[in-house]
Parts: C-alpha cells; sequence; structure tokens
C-alpha cells in the first residue's frame, strides 16, 4: 500500500493536473459546440447524433471493463497486460464490424437513409477506442492523469479545429463525422508515444480469467448504465425527429459534457487511490469525503445557475434559433445538480469490487427510468430530458443508502462532505430564482451577466459565513499551493 504522504502527494498533484486541463479541454469543448450550433442545423446536428447514441452505448460495453479491472490490481504483468490488450482490440474489431452490418437496420430504425453512410464512416473509431484501453490503465497505474489528460486535451483541440473548418466550409454534418474520427485516432496515437508501453504478442487467456470475470460483471453493470444514458437520445430521434434530437443533444452536450469533462478523470484519479485504501476504512472515508466535496463544490452551484437562467444562457451561448432549446438546458441542468455527486457512490461499489450491489441499482434505476421516459414520450422531446433529472433526484437517497451499506463511507459522512455545497447552492438559487428575467428581460447576455455575478458572489459569501465553512475551503486553497510548491 502506498504511503499517507505518497499517495496524498500523487493524488494532490494529480488532481490538480487533471483539474487544471480538464477546465482547459472543458472550454474547447464548449467553444466547440457553440461554434458548430451557430453553423450547422439542429437537423444536421440531430443526424450524427442517431449514430451517435448507438456509439455511446457500445462504449459502455466495447471493452468488457478491463480498463477498470487492471487499473486495480495490484500487481500485474506485461504479459497479462498484453493479453488484455489484445482482447480489447479483438473486442473492438468485433464491435465495428457489427455496426457496419447493421447500419441498414438504422436506417430503418430512425427513417433516415443517410443514416448508412454516417455509421459506415463512424464504425472504426470503435476499433481505435478498443485499442487505447490498456494504454490508459498504464498511465493511470502510474498515477500519470495528467500526461493523459494532455493527450485528451490535443485530440479535442485538433478534431474540433477540424471540424468547426470543415463547417464552415459547407461539409455540413461530415464535420462531425470527422471530428469523431479524428479525436479518436490522435488521442489512441498521442498515448502509444507517451506510455513507451508496446504489447508483447501474446494472448493468454488462463491468466486473465478472473480479471475477465470481474470485468464482465461489470460490463453488466455498465450495460444497463448504458441503456439508461442513451435510450432517451434513441427514443427522441425515432418519435420526434433529427431536428428535436438535434436540440436534444446540444443542450445535452453544453451542460453535461463539460461536467462530465471534470468528472470523470477526477474518478480517474479516485478510483487507483480508493482501491489502493480498501483495507483502511479511515483512510479510505476520508479520501472519499475530500473528493466528493470537490466534486460538489463545483457541480451543484453551476447546474442550480444554468436552472434558473436556462434561457437566457441558450440564447446567449447557441444564438435565436436554438431558443428551443431552453426547457432541454434546464432538464439536464438539474440532473447535473445530483448526478456527479451520486457518481462518487458508484466509485465505493467499483473499488470494493460490489459488483452485484451495482448492478443491482443500475437495474432499479434503468426501471424507474424507462417508466419516466415512456410516459415523457407521449407528450414532448422536453419532456424526456425532464424524465431524467426527475429520476435521476428521485433515485438519489436510494443509491446513497444502498452503495453505502457495510463500506467505509457512511451516509451521514457523504451528508457532511456535501452540506456546505448544498447550503451554499440552495441559497444562492433562492437568491436567483426572483432576480432572473427582472434585470434586462430583453437582453439576455446582459441578464445572464447579472446573475453570474450575483451568483457567485452569494455562493462565495454563504460558504464562507462560517468558521467551519471557511476552514473547509481553505484546504482547497491550502492544495494548490502546496502543488505549486512541488512545481516551482
Amino acid at each position: 500500500m502506498p504511503g499517507a504522504d505518497s499517495l496524498k502527494s500523487k493524488s494532490v498533484r494529480g488532481a490538480a493536473y487533471m483539474a487544471g486541463i480538464g477546465a482547459v479541454e472543458a472550454l474547447v469543448r464548449l467553444g466547440a459546440t457553440i461554434a458548430l450550433a451557430r453553423l450547422l442545423s439542429p437537423d444536421e446536428l440531430g443526424l450524427v447524433a442517431m449514430v451517435l447514441a448507438v456509439l455511446g452505448f457500445v462504449e459502455y460495453i466495447k471493452d468488457l471493463a478491463l480498463g477498470v479491472v487492471s487499473v486495480q490490481r495490484f500487481e500485474i504483468s506485461h504479459e497479462e497486460i498484453s493479453s488484455l490488450f489484445w482482447i480489447n482490440v479483438l473486442l473492438g474489431a468485433s464491435f465495428t464490424i457489427l455496426l457496419v452490418v447493421s447500419a441498414p437496420l438504422l436506417r430503418d430504425f430512425f427513417s433516415e437513409p443517410r443514416l448508412i453512410g454516417v455509421a459506415l464512416w463512424l464504425a472504426p473509431s470503435l476499433l481505435l477506442g478498443g485499442a487505447v484501453v490498456q494504454l490508459e490503465s498504464v498511465l493511470l497505474r502510474r498515477m500519470q492523469q495528467g500526461p493523459l489528460a494532455g493527450i485528451r486535451l490535443a485530440s479535442t483541440v485538433l478534431s474540433s479545429a477540424i471540424a468547426i473548418a470543415m463547417a464552415a466550409s459547407g461539409w455540413s454534418y461530415w464535420s462531425l463525422v470527422a471530428r469523431e474520427l479524428t479525436r479518436a485516432a490522435t488521442y489512441l496515437a498521442g498515448s502509444f508515444w507517451y506510455t513507451g508501453w508496446r504489447p508483447a504478442l501474446v494472448l493468454r487467456i488462463k491468466d486473465v480469467v478472473a480479471d475477465i470475470r470481474h470485468g464482465s460483471g461489470l460490463s453488466l453493470a455498465f450495460v444497463v448504465t448504458a441503456m439508461t444514458s442513451k435510450v432517451d437520445s434513441l427514443l427522441v430521434g425515432k418519435f420526434f425527429g433529427p431536428a428535436d434530437l438535434g436540440l436534444f443533444r446540444q443542450a445535452q452536450g453544453i451542460v453535461m459534457a463539460p461536467i462530465e469533462q471534470f468528472s470523470t478523470p477526477l474518478m480517474s484519479i479516485a478510483q487507483p487511490a480508493l482501491a489502493s485504501l480498501q483495507n483502511d476504512a479511515v483512510r479510505y472515508e476520508r479520501y472519499h469525503r475530500q473528493i466528493t466535496r470537490f466534486v460538489a463544490m463545483i457541480t451543484m452551484p453551476i447546474g442550480a445557475f444554468l436552472a434558473i437562467y436556462a434561457h437566457e444562457f441558450t440564447l446567449t451561448v447557441l444564438g435565436a434559433k436554438w431558443e428551443a432549446g431552453a426547457p432541454f438546458v434546464r432538464a439536464f441542468a438539474i440532473a447535473m445538480i445530483f448526478r456527479p455527486t451520486m457518481n462518487m457512490c458508484v466509485a465505493v461499489l467499483v473499488t470494493l469490487r460490489r459488483t452485484r450491489t451495482l448492478v443491482a441499482l443500475e437495474v432499479a434505476y434503468s426501471l424507474l427510468f424507462l417508466a419516466a421516459v415512456a410516459i415523457a414520450t407521449t407528450f414532448s422531446a422536453a419532456h424526456v430530458a425532464m424524465a431524467l433529472a426527475i429520476s435521476t433526484a428521485c433515485f438519489a437517497p436510494i443509491r446513497l443508502f444502498f452503495s453505502l451499506r457495510s463500506a467505509p463511507v457512511t451516509p451521514a459522512s457523504m451528508m457532511r462532505a456535501i452540506r456546505y455545497p448544498l447550503i451554499a447552492t440552495c441559497v444562492m438559487g433562492a437568491t436567483l430564482i426572483p432576480l432572473e428575467g427582472t434585470v434586462y428581460p430583453a437582453r439576455a447576455g446582459a441578464g445572464l451577466a447579472i446573475g453570474i455575478v450575483a451568483g457567485l458572489i452569494t455562493y462565495v459569501v454563504t460558504w464562507t459565513a462560517t468558521a467551519s465553512g471557511r476552514a473547509e475551503l481553505m484546504q482547497f486553497v491550502t492544495a494548490i499551493r502546496s502543488v505549486q510548491r512541488r512545481r516551482a
């Protein structure tokens, strides 16, 4: 087990790098999303989103969770990682062929003939994604999250630039196809170059049978997660067409994607660290509480603000032709308040290898979500987005209780971790709700700017109103300063 100082140093440094680079990447993605929204129509974005919804489902299962498993192993040989690498490559190739063969089925399901070409061109991204799984795990085992984030940033910048240039040149939805392929290829090439790791030409299934079994159990949970995270896009595309799906996915991309960009790298730091602490309950609980507080401190106020200022945000950021997307932005923002923090419960189940509980919870949530979506499809696409928010909020207490039962982390500890972010967010919301729409109602940009200033002041003042709140806030400042001193 790594020493306390070593683990803390690597985790804090990795978190700082990942948070910094992740913030830059989130801004790049946000800028690309805004630029493409002004260059393309909802119909063009929705067309590619139909195939991406299928790809997103496959993403959850294409690697059998073998990347997560290899990171959790205390010791693993070069031959074992190589075997897992080739298994992931074979899985990626299999799903690539499956998507190619299934292209006519997609055309018939969505009643959209243009989908065949889009599916054929996007299929190779599954093979590229399979090849990069174990390269990521090598960097994560080395606690080199910073370089991994840098590679991801470079691939995002290059692919976004190409997509924007193609869209401006009249390539329509093909610019989005090029973005996905460029991102996958660049990320794979950068990972190969930086790790210096090369797979051996071995495929010893018997040496990794236990990993495959554990990964298969996690994959079952991920399949259920994929159903709940992608079925809404599939149904919106099926029942309401590419234009509404474009509004749906654009709102999802501009609200949820930056937060996922923030929380995913953070989970790549938290999971290896928590896995190494699974035999030390005190340190496990303390580390989990600190990461949870950090996640809640960022995501809760942003989600609440966007839910309140959804109309002004949509008009200012996306433009008048996307005004119909405001209800979608509000729905995803409400989900953002709960979802990232609840992901920390999933981290507990994964690091403690409580696969059965994870699967059971995902199945239960899926049933709730699918029921809500089934009702929502009888109304509008915006109601489908709201079904996600309602399901996430209603299931949060259930997930909290069963995920943390008999775990080093208790529900009380979890609530202590989020109490100040939650209280400050509630006060901020109570301040902004009467303010929204009363200041410059005809000028969305000015109203949004005033809301940002008022919300930020209210949030910080509420957090620092007590001595304990100020002490918790100073912990983050101290951690950042310590990283800066180490870099110097």
